[in-house]
């Protein structure tokens, strides 16, 4: 018995060793259970969501807040697929660069706000005089010049006067409540797009609150819905979707207007223009500005005083030519043409020149906060040291950029010498084609980084879900 007594104590220590591997195992066991129940107990998402959410803010906030001009009768004879090209290049331009629509919407705002103070009408008829809403009998929108007494030497000064023999009961009977209610599907299409974006910004903040992640790509759409603020804010009273409204006033030349003609023109100035009985005179020098021509006919003379004008491709070209009568149509209203009866894409109107400065100004500021915004990534989590520096970079770009533009209008605002001008507006093409691949890289890589998610971005700020969203 003594013997087998020992044999049992020999081999005490390895059952003694199997015991407690197999309660090291158990301990093991429960605690991989507990973190499944603790993990089926905290909210989570999927990169799906993420990228539904984000893709459902863009989309709010570059089609739905995006308020079109009024495409004339001409324009709407083509049908809804013409119209809806119309649209969809509206919101590649605000998707690649939205600080262009807040100018126009800034220019619309102004506009509205000039014709509601000095002709009695209430801004919505304002917004709906500067897109083209209210068609004469000539077929052809009507525009603020055609309301104006133009004498002097500015098309749209601070003070004018309007024209003697207008009647304006024909626009002023109108009530602000007919226009909106040609308005489609107007408050509910802002009710659901300010919704969804206060939705994204609210839970954007709340997961720095709780110090969860987020990924560049919310940063990037985090972006849109900064700008989205600025677009109601300016639109707020500008119908949406709307038809235009015929509308007869009582002068014979009306449909003459100087803005058409100044666009006509093949050396119009942006904004200053001497008036006699429909004829147009020159009287500032065009080559102080950087965006002084905007036709279709005369781009190319953009790189009349620029050397690399002749070695760039036809393709490149053919974008700053895009560029150059975007901007145009935006900062000083140019880009006219009845050849469908309606107003250009970003048509808003003419101002003067310090206006249009200030619009200038603005837009700066806008686009310096875009890009700014996209710098709250600088810190997180890349797949790669070359796409963290590519991110950071393009950040630098896209806020920097706006504010260069800014520069140069300032300098060439107060430089006398056209040596000087010239040079400093030889240097836009290459800002706008850095601004322009830096805006590519950062709408790549916001998706891409999505390959690559750093622990926590998945967690989900519970309270959130019960605000409504898309």
């Amino acid at each position: 018995m003594l013997a087998s007594y020992l044999q049992v104590s020999k081999s005490g220590p390895k059952v003694f060793g199997l015991i407690l591997v197999l309660s090291r195992a158990c301990v093991q066991a429960s605690n991989a259970q507990s973190e499944i129940i603790l993990d089926e107990l905290t909210e989570h998402r999927s990169t799906w969501d993420v990228i539904f959410s984000c893709i459902a803010t863009v989309f709010a906030c570059t089609w739905i807040a995006v308020h079109p001009n009024v495409p004339g009768p001409d324009l709407k004879s083509r049908g809804w697929v013409f119209i809806g090209l119309h649209r969809l290049k509206l919101m590649v331009i605000a998707i690649i660069a939205p600080e262009v629509i807040i100018i126009w919407a800034f220019r619309q705002w102004m506009v509205a706000s000039i014709i509601s103070k000095h002709f009695g009408l209430t801004k919505t008829h304002g917004f709906f005089i500067s897109m083209g809403g209210f068609i004469g009998a000539g077929g052809t929108p009507i525009k603020i010049a055609d309301l104006l007494q133009l004498d002097g030497l500015a098309l749209f000064q601070k003070s004018f006067s309007v024209r003697p023999d207008l009647d304006m009961s024909s626009i002023s009977n109108i009530t602000e409540e007919e226009l909106q209610d040609r308005s489609k599907g107007d408050a509910l299409s802002k009710l659901v797009a300010v919704v969804q974006t206060t939705w994204f910004v609210v839970q954007y903040l709340s997961r720095f609150q709780e110090s969860l992640p987020v990924t560049q790509l919310e940063t990037a759409t985090l972006a849109f819905a900064v700008l989205n603020i600025f677009n109601y804010v300016l639109w707020w009273h500008k119908p949406l979707d709307r038809d235009f409204y015929e509308s007869t006033l009582a002068h014979a030349g009306i449909y003459h207007s100087t803005e058409h003609h100044m666009t006509t023109s093949r050396h119009a100035a942006p904004c200053c223009l001497a008036c006699f009985t429909l004829s147009i005179t020159l009287v500032s020098d065009v080559h102080r500005f950087p965006f002084f021509d905007y036709t279709y006919t005369d781009a190319h003379q953009w790189f009349s005083y620029a050397t690399y004008g002749r070695f760039t491709t036809a393709a490149f070209q053919s974008i700053l030519q895009w560029y150059r009568r975007t901007m145009g149509r935006i900062l000083f209203g140019r880009g006219w043409s009845s050849a469908y009866g309606s107003v250009p894409t970003l048509w808003a109107g003419t101002l003067d020149y310090e206006r249009t400065w200030y619009i200038g100004y603005f837009g700066a500021a806008v686009g310096a906060l875009f890009g700014g915004t996209h710098c709250i990534a600088w810190s997180s989590v890349f797949a790669s040291d070359t796409e963290r520096i590519l991110w950071r970079i393009s950040s630098l770009v896209v806020t920097a950029v706006p504010v260069a533009l800014a520069m140069q209008l300032a300098f060439i605002r107060i430089l006398p010498n056209r040596k000087i001008v010239r040079g400093i507006q030889a240097t836009t093409p290459l800002l706008i084609l850095l601004y322009l691949l830096a805006r590519m890289t950062l709408l790549v890589e916001a998706f891409f980084s999505l390959r690559f998610l750093q622990p926590g971005v998945l967690e989900e700020v519970s309270w959130t879900k019960f605000i409504p969203h898309l």
